[in-house]
């Protein structure tokens, strides 16, 4: 799978991320990145660069933790402020739209699991201020839909109008279509952040057989009451198969999977096995050895050989058969059809997935 290295060679800010993300910023970090902050540039380019923005709060949490912020030229403290005001106004807006909901949660008793970047508020990125997000993406089984939609209510969330549609539908087929869409609703005072339910917790060419096996072994999230998130094996599955469908588009997902999965081996809390049993027969192996092969080029010693070694079956689709140093801008659209073409055809569900799309275009 591409990756930033292809596209960003020889990349200052780059190199900051990959010497920085989730690592202690101590004397040797200080020593070897002082006179090159100082000299400018790196966050300029991260700034201008898409797959490096996302990275500016994370990168400026760490500048100031080593006291280095006020050796910045002017504009680059600039770009930094801005970035963690963004963040800070983020964090609000998620706040202000999940605590409410997870308090009508608890009163309805159905446990969300919270995916993507929310899911690691708290944890891997203590302040969610570091790590805005634009939507909060929930997983839910289709059995707890009626509790879900009744906190959903509660919580003033409202659908939008294409969401209403496919809620009909859901309903109406008693969860037989639909299953892939997203579900996304919205504040009545159009604050806050659209929650978006889905009912698989990857989304891919069709359901999973064992999508609810990404909710075993879940705990509760450390910054919002009421909702839960995945075990490490879980989480590093679906943020593969997230980074497989957008190209490896962005450089802060892949250090947030590379350094979950190493956190949580390096405490004993990752199991190999478990991770690859999560996608058994569904013919996504090849698919997330591709996508941890590049996490483990941009963040060397991160992901377990058993991990890797373990993830065969064949070959992945083209698109991410590339080298993670190949050159060329990310192409989205394309890794996400191959994928859902791919799966189809592994899991041997292409009629399956045929129909999704045809109720999908209605």
């Amino acid at each position: 799978m591409r990756t930033p290295l292809g596209r960003c060679p020889a990349s200052p800010a780059l190199a900051l991320l990959r010497a920085t993300a989730f690592r202690p910023v101590d004397a040797a970090w200080r020593a070897a990145w002082a006179p090159r902050l100082a000299a400018g540039g790196a966050i300029r380019e991260a700034a201008r660069a898409r797959d490096l923005r996302r990275a500016l709060p994370h990168l400026g949490r760490a500048i100031e933790a080593a006291q280095l912020g006020g050796r910045l030229p002017v504009d680059e403290r600039a770009i930094l402020a801005a970035a963690r005001l963004f963040g800070a106004a983020s964090a609000g807006r998620l706040a202000a739209t999940l605590d409410p909901l997870g308090a009508a949660c608890r009163v309805e008793g159905v446990v969300p699991l919270l995916l993507k970047g929310a899911a690691l508020h708290g944890a891997l990125h203590p302040d969610p201020a570091d790590r805005p997000v634009s939507d909060a993406d929930l997983y839910v089984p289709f059995e707890a839909w009626s509790a879900m939609a009744r906190a959903l209510r509660a919580a003033e969330l409202e659908p939008d109008r294409l969401t209403a549609a496919r809620v009909d539908a859901l309903e109406r087929s008693a969860g037989r279509t639909s299953l892939l869409s997203d579900f996304v609703f919205r504040r009545r005072d159009g604050k806050g952040v659209p929650v978006e339910v889905k009912f698989d917790p990857v989304q891919l060419g069709a359901p999973l057989r064992r999508g609810a096996a990404f909710a075993e072994g879940a705990t509760p999230s450390a910054r919002y009451e009421g909702f839960a998130v995945p075990a490490p094996e879980a989480m590093a599955v679906q943020q593969a198969l997230h980074l497989a469908r957008h190209d490896g588009s962005d450089a802060l997902w892949i250090a947030e999977l590379a350094h979950g999965i190493a956190r949580a081996a390096a405490r004993g809390a990752f199991s190999p096995a478990r991770a690859l049993a999560l996608i058994e027969g569904e013919g996504l192996a090849t698919v997330l050895r591709a996508v941890l092969a590049a996490a483990e080029a941009m963040f060397p010693g991160t992901v377990p050989v058993a991990l890797r070694r373990g993830a065969t079956g064949g070959p992945a689709p083209a698109i991410l058969r590339r080298s993670p140093r190949a050159p060329g801008a990310a192409d989205e659209r394309r890794a996400t059809l191959s994928l859902q073409a791919f799966h189809a055809v592994t899991s041997r569900r292409a009629l399956c997935v045929v129909r999704s799309l045809v109720a999908r275009l209605r």
